[in-house]
């Protein structure tokens, strides 16, 4: 996405996971992402989704993160060789009485001996490997991923 000053903006993919059996359907949705412990950058999105019993959706938002603290967190990574991650929000259930329901997934990246660019980055944990599952809530469960 095109940059605006010092502000940062791309899309992240949230994909949600419905163990139950009946349909959830979202009015929207915010989300915070650390880095490192660290909050890089947050958004929020207004766009309805339905996700399906017994299924999963993926819907796009937007993300917005100050230059400096993207660039700070860049050279971290570099010089740890690792990116630790955590996104966490709410999505807002519709219904007769709307509800937000808290999810979060996180994991661990790493970037390979000898790299010197993020795009090498390797998974080496994350929420699916660490239990089997990214447990939002009861209600459902999510996955996160960025879009490119």
């Amino acid at each position: 996405l095109r940059p605006e000053g010092l502000e940062q903006r791309f899309e992240v993919d949230l994909r949600f996971m419905n163990p139950n059996d009946f349909d959830l359907v979202f009015s929207g949705f915010n989300f915070v992402l650390d880095v490192n412990e660290a909050k890089v950058a947050g958004g929020v999105s207004d766009e309805a989704l339905t996700l399906p019993r017994l299924g999963e959706a993926k819907t796009t938002v937007v993300a917005s993160t100050s230059l400096f603290e993207l660039l700070k967190q860049m050279m971290n990574v570099m010089q740890q060789g690792k990116l630790d991650y955590r996104i966490s929000g709410l999505a807002y259930l519709t219904g007769p009485i709307t509800q937000r329901v808290p999810y979060e997934a996180s994991g661990k990246l790493e970037v390979p001996p000898g790299s010197d660019s993020l795009d090498d980055l390797i998974p080496i944990e994350n929420d699916l490997t660490r239990r089997g599952h990214c447990c939002c809530t009861r209600a459902m469960r999510c996955r996160v991923g960025g879009s490119g």
